[in-house]
């Protein structure tokens, strides 16, 4: 075949495949039922010829459309928006400012030209919101912002109107804009009605303490943002209904606070803490709210007991009697409310598990940080820690004889925060001992004891087969290695304060002819010190190195390694100076007997470590 005859079948096979894409075209704009396409085969014979074809449409170019998350749409449709009518605003402001200072309008009219404006306003962005719904929810913030300065003005400016129609006016515009808020499926109607109904005790304040009437009106409209949330997926509208309830009950608590209004403010307070402690059960417990809306309402639940307990402990502190003691009762409350709430949700999401997991483990993290607040604030500075440590090995073993996970990590949390206290704070906090019978002793003990329960549990409750297993084994580890820790610390705390006070008591004078018979005291009581430390290391290596042989434990042999590692950097690098002949002796052949009894061990391969592992 020639390549003319190629060529003529090549654009043959084109001019067929075009016209079955403009047929297809076609059927696809008539929303006719869609024919299968079914390629036909082509064969070196001749071609059949085409059928006649329409020429194509054509192609118009199009003016590219902008993404709609960009940049560049976001501050045109919205930003832009947003500052026009803040000028709108203020423009009108001015120039009704002007207006009042020149005495152009008479106060009432000045005031029912608002009003009328403001409503005008609201009814005229009804015809943009099919075209443009932000220039009409733009145009309704603008009507509204006119209202609500239009009544502040007949009533603070002018004494137009007295307060209480004043405040009621704002109540129903208040009221207005929710219902359109919900009517036209608006978020931000909804945030402008709340924002109005926050400004209207501030608007409409007459510098006076209103308690009662203040209290109500946020209870009222918190309630109000907690309907709303059951009809509509609005989380942050809860949220700042409950911030700003908080920041205007903290305002007037600083202002007219007073002990004989303890019983009235807790009632408010109380009241207001169990809404917003009841409103995120709601929208995180149903698996049809999104996760934003899930997650401020988990935020709203912490944010609300902390609220709480600060206003009960501000409210105590200005009582200034018995504060800790009342304060503590109250964290155990809040302690076991929160508890029970995480109970009764911890059973929610076994049953549904595709609810928010977040919202029990937070109410068990609240529970638990109340308790610890409650322990601390009853108990003296050195009970604390013992408390806390208690506390942690009890939460440990509810948490491991119920299989709640949650619950065992909370309790680690509690029980490191006791031994970070035990090191730090507590460690100064004493002065010198005597020996084991003293409170630091104690403490330490209780340290170990708790530690060595929560191994014991965790080796007792937790399945070979757990998912958790190997996390739980490190952590068990680490556990191991603290108590080791622990111990050699409260021995060697015993031995500085036992020979502390045996130098302390060897009277030294200078006039005194015995002077000399004291120093030589004082000298050997810390040769026998510091040999002490060394037997100290030594001794707990020789028996961490018989538990790692006898249980056949090597994190324990390598622990053991590296006490006896220490102790002979300790008896060569000091120990041979420091010294008298007679402990350096003595120092030197019990690390040596020591070295060879370990060194046996091994050779004689008591664990196997040298013979050939069976093929599994």
């Amino acid at each position: 075949m020639s390549e003319q005859d190629e060529l003529r079948q090549l654009r043959e096979l084109v001019a067929q495949l075009t016209a079955r894409v403009y047929r297809l075209e076609q059927l696809a704009a008539s929303q006719s039922p869609a024919v299968p396409f079914r390629p036909e085969p082509i064969s070196n014979a001749s071609v059949a010829p085409a059928a006649p074809t329409r020429p194509a449409p054509e192609v118009r170019a199009e003016t590219p459309v902008l993404p709609q998350d960009s940049l560049e749409r976001r501050i045109g449709s919205q930003w832009l928006n947003r500052v026009g009518v803040v000028a709108v605003l203020v423009g009108a402001s001015y120039f009704l400012k002007l207006a009042f200072d020149n005495g152009w309008i008479a106060p009432v009219v000045r005031t029912l030209i608002g009003i009328v404006t403001g409503v005008g306003l609201c009814w005229w962005s009804e015809r943009f919101r099919a075209r443009s719904q932000a220039f009409s929810y733009s145009l309704k913030a603008v009507g509204i912002g006119i209202l609500y300065l239009s009544l502040w003005a007949s009533f603070q400016v002018y004494n137009l109107l007295p307060g209480s129609i004043a405040f009621l006016a704002m109540v129903l515009v208040t009221a207005a804009t929710a219902w359109l808020a919900v009517a036209q499926d608006a978020e931000l109607l909804a945030g402008l009605a709340l924002l109005g109904g926050l400004l209207t005790p501030v608007l409409c304040s007459t510098h006076g303490n209103h308690e009662a009437a203040l209290f109500s009106y946020l209870l009222l409209l918190s309630v109000g943002a907690f309907v709303l949330q059951r009809f509509k997926p609005w989380p942050r509208i809860l949220f700042g209904a409950f911030v700003g309830s908080f920041l205007l009950g903290a305002a007037w608590f600083d202002t007219y606070y007073s002990d004989n209004q303890f019983a009235e403010s807790l009632l408010f307070f109380t009241l207001l803490f169990a809404l917003f402690a009841v409103a995120p059960l709601y929208s995180i417990l149903e698996p049809e709210r999104d996760r934003p809306t899930r997650q401020i309402g988990l935020l709203l639940a912490i944010f609300n007991a902390a609220a709480y307990f600060s206003a009960v402990y501000s409210q105590l502190l200005t009582s200034g009697s018995a504060v800790h003691s009342r304060t503590s009762a109250y964290a155990l409350a809040l302690a076991v409310v929160y508890f029970s709430l995480a109970v009764a949700l911890d059973r929610r999401v076994s049953e549904q598990p595709e609810v928010e997991r977040l919202l029990p483990i937070a109410h068990y993290g609240l529970a638990i940080s109340f308790l610890t607040v409650a322990i601390a604030l009853r108990l003296r500075q050195h009970w604390i820690t013992p408390a806390w440590l208690v506390e942690g090995a009890l939460l440990f073993w509810a948490g491991a004889r119920t299989a709640r996970r949650r619950v065992k990590l909370f309790a680690v949390v509690v029980v490191v925060l006791g031994i970070l206290r035990l090191l730090t704070i507590d460690l100064y906090g004493w002065g010198m001992q005597s020996l084991i019978f003293n409170t630091r002793f104690a403490t330490f003990a209780i340290a170990i004891a708790a530690l060595l329960w929560m191994i014991s549990l965790d080796r007792q409750y937790t399945g070979f087969h757990s998912p958790h297993r190997e996390p739980d084994r490190a952590a068990v580890a680490v556990a191991v290695v603290m108590v080791n820790l622990l111990v050699l610390l409260a021995a060697g705390l015993e031995i500085h304060d036992t020979f502390g006070l045996l130098i302390r008591d060897t009277t030294v004078n200078f006039a005194n002819p015995a002077y000399f018979d004291a120093e030589k005291a004082r000298h050997a009581l810390f040769i026998a010190r510091n040999f002490s430390y060394s037997a100290l290391i030594m001794s707990y290596g020789a028996l961490l190195m018989w538990l790692g042989f006898t249980r056949k434990s090597a994190m324990l042999r390598w622990q053991a390694i590296l006490l006896i590692a220490a102790t002979v950097l300790k008896v060569f690098a000091y120990d041979v100076s420091a010294l008298d002949r007679g402990w350096r002796v003595l120092s030197f052949i019990i690390l040596g007997a020591l070295l060879l009894a370990v060194s046996y061990a091994y050779q004689r391969d008591w664990l196997g470590l040298q013979r050939p592992r069976s093929s599994e």
